[in-house]
């Protein structure tokens, strides 16, 4: 069961805008091997990354932050912000670290293990959260807390909160896409049968996944799909869900143009012309359906008159 919370990315690594077909500038900090994993994700979608020119790559610059900032820092670990939150925070620093200091030899498992490591970071940062937090996998009764809490926050040195943050279920919503869920998921991570009430019996233990399921490969495909047309259905649909819960939220005119704005920013990073129908029911608001599109710089909501 994966999850997709944004519309799109930027990759120095820079990225993207679901619906477009869109080059993600990748300034890396090195690492011929993590272009080439990394690149893994792009089969079948609309996205291209960017790392500059080999061997050197594209060199993350404060002044002119990308969209995903890769780093490599052995002591910070793996990790990386998920989807747009790489925009949103310490745009002078690294969006997403990969925690190795070497790329291991041809045919060993730690090559093998970093491989899927690249992928499962490079997922976050494409939207993907993590397989076992999916409101579909149910493995929030699998887990045996205390354990968790005591053991593993002792040999990780990860609090409570962290742990919870990387564990628990998240919460269904229309933020989240989320399938039927899938134990072979590259952003499953893999548990100990001790952390697991039932041991290796319990439903959400695996093995280790290193490389995309096919899960992976047709939601990766279908979020940021090639077809222009299936774009457009995506985005549309996310807008009728938008406007179901503005509806109800009685809004006026000029919080409406709030809205508007920024969604229209979000459209206007779009290469080609756009255009969004939101029913936020006109018959009550006692003026036109907005409209958005790209073509309109401001982004505004048109104004009831």
């Amino acid at each position: 069961m994966l999850k997709i919370r944004v519309f799109g990315i930027h990759l120095c690594l820079t990225a993207v805008v679901l619906g477009c077909s869109t080059v993600v500038r990748a300034h890396s900090l090195g690492g011929s091997f993590f272009v080439e994993v990394a690149s893994k994700w792009l089969e079948g979608t609309s996205l291209t990354f960017d790392f500059g020119s080999a061997p050197q790559y594209s060199s993350c610059v404060a002044s002119h932050p990308s969209d995903i900032r890769v780093a490599f820092a052995p002591a910070a670990g793996s990790w990386s912000y998920v989807g747009t939150d790489s925009l949103r925070y310490d745009l002078d620093k690294a969006s997403l670290n990969i925690g190795y200091a070497s790329v291991p030899p041809p045919g060993s498992p730690n090559r093998t293990e970093l491989e899927g490591t690249i992928l499962h970071e490079v997922g976050h940062a494409l939207g993907f959260d993590h397989e076992h937090q999916s409101p579909e996998a149910h493995c929030d009764q699998e887990f045996d807390w205390p354990k968790i809490y005591d053991r593993y926050g002792a040999l990780s040195g990860w609090s409570k909160d962290k742990i919870d943050f990387n564990f628990k279920a998240l919460v269904a919503s229309e933020r989240l896409w989320t399938t039927p869920y899938d134990r072979q998921s590259i952003m499953h991570y893999y548990f100990e049968p001790w952390m697991f009430k039932k041991g290796a019996a319990s439903s959400c233990f695996i093995g280790h996944n290193e490389m995309l399921s096919a899960t992976d490969t047709g939601l990766i495909q279908a979020a940021y799909s090639g077809a222009i047309a299936d774009q457009n259905k995506v985005l549309q649909d996310r807008a009728d869900t938008a406007s179901e819960k503005l509806a109800d939220l009685n809004l006026n005119s000029n919080q409406l143009s709030k809205i508007g704005v920024e969604i229209g920013k979000t459209l206007a990073a779009q290469n080609r012309e756009l255009t969004l129908q939101f029913n936020l029911a006109p018959d009550q608001r006692g003026g036109p359906t907005p409209e958005i599109s790209r073509c309109d710089t401001k982004g505004a909501v048109p104004e009831p008159k």
